[in-house]
């Protein structure tokens, strides 16, 4: 099923079969958010500058970890990488307002990388739309 796979007990990555970077974020945690970005960052530097890598985060099991963290990683990588590869990110979380929040800092934030959300029972329209995108 995955081509690459590592993880912490608070989030998992694989590289799928189909070319997706999955992440399952097992607790809603700075932990699983510092292994998340860690990967990210491991990612945009091997891939060639302007690559379309397609993401899926899948908070399902635990919810969304802390928001107010994200926003200052991703800050910090946005600044620290200017010229990188991007992601084709697709969301997947349990329904609750927070996913409201999560899409309006995305939108606000300016990243060259794109964001779907899906709420869970819609995993795999997450699935095609990011395999859509990178056709």
């Amino acid at each position: 099923m995955s081509t690459t796979s590592a993880g912490t007990n608070a989030c998992d990555y694989e590289r799928l079969d189909n070319g997706i970077h999955y992440f399952r974020f097992n607790k809603a945690s700075k932990e699983a958010l510092d292994y998340h970005f860690e990967v990210l960052e491991r990612l945009m530097t091997e891939y060639p500058v302007g690559t379309v890598l397609p993401a899926l985060l899948d908070f399902r099991p635990a919810g969304f970890p802390p928001i107010t963290y994200a926003f200052q990683r991703v800050r910090v990588i946005n600044s620290k990488y200017p010229r990188r590869a991007y992601f084709r990110f697709a969301f997947v979380h349990p329904p609750n307002a927070l996913a409201t929040v999560v899409q309006s800092f995305f939108q606000l934030s300016r990243s060259a990388d794109k964001a779907h959300f899906f709420p869970a029972p819609q995993y795999d329209d997450a699935e095609k739309w990011l395999i859509q995108g990178a056709s």
